[in-house]
């Protein structure tokens, strides 16, 4: 996911061959659960679809699959970088950040995006565009990060004031990028004021224990980012260093985000 301001995406400066690899653990660890919300939202065979911020391209390489030939998918990021290889004979790739991108009205059966809008400061003002591109009756699948409910909740007593060191890091961080860390909570209330009819909503937890996909996603980000962590003030370079052996810690338990997910349509009238 790369449309967001360099500004605004804590990944931007990051080593490309890391960027890959971590965009390639996130679609291992979340692209099922994606195929099942997309499939709950009506996609079919013929649809032209949208794809925000591809990320390495899995889900449109799967989508373009998923309408067939008779469908079409346009995927939009301003970095090319990590999904040029993606190719189907009915992907359309548009390269351009989207507060920059012409809208298209009423084109498209299913919008998607996943990790997208977190990045985007005031993203409920996206919302209406959203909206307007859709076709009538037309559905918006989102999957968006909450870190404001990650906690420590097993393991080592000792540990437990560094992990909430860096989970107190991660939320400041987006913060001081003018981005805030809890939107997803609010992401299904501004649906429905933004005249979505919001169909379905869900909040997963993240609880595992070290060393499992997501401790593991979150240790490299940690290790990646610890620049940007400890200039907030709220984390140590020692709490750095316990939060990622806790996470590599089979027997620490932490929630480390959540990830809120909807199913909104634009009325068919």
């Amino acid at each position: 996911m790369t449309n967001p301001t360099t500004a605004s995406y804590a990944f931007a400066p990051i080593d490309p061959a890391f960027e890959q690899a971590r965009l390639r653990a996130l679609e291992a660890a979340f692209d099922p659960t994606t195929h099942q919300w997309l499939q709950q939202a009506g996609l079919a065979p013929g649809q032209t679809c949208l794809e925000l911020g591809p990320g390495a391209g899995s889900i449109a390489q799967w989508l373009s699959n998923a309408v067939t030939a008779t469908g079409r998918v346009v995927a939009i990021d301003r970095d090319p970088t990590h999904w040029q290889e993606i190719q189907a004979p009915n992907l359309e790739k548009v390269i351009t950040d989207l507060s920059q991108w012409d809208w298209p009205i009423a084109q498209f059966d299913l919008i998607h995006a996943r990790y997208v809008l977190v990045h985007i400061p005031q993203a409920i003002t996206l919302l209406p565009q959203l909206w307007a591109a859709l076709k009538p009756g037309g559905t918006l699948v989102l999957e968006e990060p909450d870190f404001s409910l990650a906690r420590f909740v097993h393991g080592p007593a000792d540990m437990e004031p560094a992990v909430q060191q860096v989970n107190r890091a991660i939320a400041a961080m987006f913060t001081q990028k003018g981005l805030d860390p809890a939107w997803a909570l609010q992401m299904p209330a501004q649906l429905a004021a933004a005249n979505f009819s919001l169909e379905s909503s869900q909040v997963e937890a993240h609880l595992c224990p070290g060393h499992a996909p997501i401790a593991r996603l979150m240790e490299q980000s940690a290790q990646v980012l610890a620049a940007q962590y400890l200039a907030t003030g709220e984390a140590t370079p020692e709490a750095l260093d316990a939060y990622c052996a806790a996470a590599h810690n089979p027997k620490v338990w932490a929630i480390y985000y959540t990830t809120v997910r909807a199913i909104a349509r634009r009325s068919p009238g």
